[in-house]
């Protein structure tokens, strides 16, 4: 096999031409996405209006340094680098979105990925029926959704 390199802002408006197309068919599917701009929210909601049922999987650590030291260790095993200023902007847009997120969604699943163990933190179902999952609740959950919610 011979190494394609693909522009990356050429393959993220093929992925939401891709996507915007499936949502316009009412075809399931699925997507990932840092989620640190407003447009995935929107399209969340652009989702639920057109009668879909959406779920959210977010997987968060408890401070960008250690998405920097995994980035790190996945460019000394051969594969892309981001830059540090860029993890650290996505990081915050993408918790302070969260909440944004959620409301959009018929079931958020929430993980924290902090350390080498993953921990499933909360279920939240209709935007607000918090059901914990874990006796621990990291730092980053109480700050970025229940603070800013004040989800019970």
């Amino acid at each position: 096999f011979f190494e394609i390199i693909v522009n990356s802002y050429f393959a993220s408006v093929c992925a939401d031409f891709i996507r915007h197309k499936l949502l316009e068919l009412k075809v399931s599917f699925t997507f990932e996405t840092v989620m640190s701009s407003e447009d995935k929210v929107v399209f969340l909601k652009k989702a639920q209006d057109a009668g879909y049922r959406t779920y959210l999987y977010f997987v968060a650590t408890q401070d960008p340094a250690i998405n920097i030291s995994r980035v790190q260790n996945r460019v000394k095993l051969g594969g892309h680098s981001v830059p540090e200023d860029k993890i650290i902007s996505r990081y915050y847009r993408s918790m302070k979105l969260l909440s944004k997120a959620i409301k959009y969604t018929d079931r958020a699943y929430i993980f924290d990925n902090s350390s080498h163990t993953k921990s499933w933190i909360a279920q939240i179902d209709n935007t607000s029926e918090i059901t914990y999952k874990s006796s621990q609740v990291p730092q980053w959950f109480s700050q970025y959704l229940l603070e800013v919610n004040k989800v019970d």
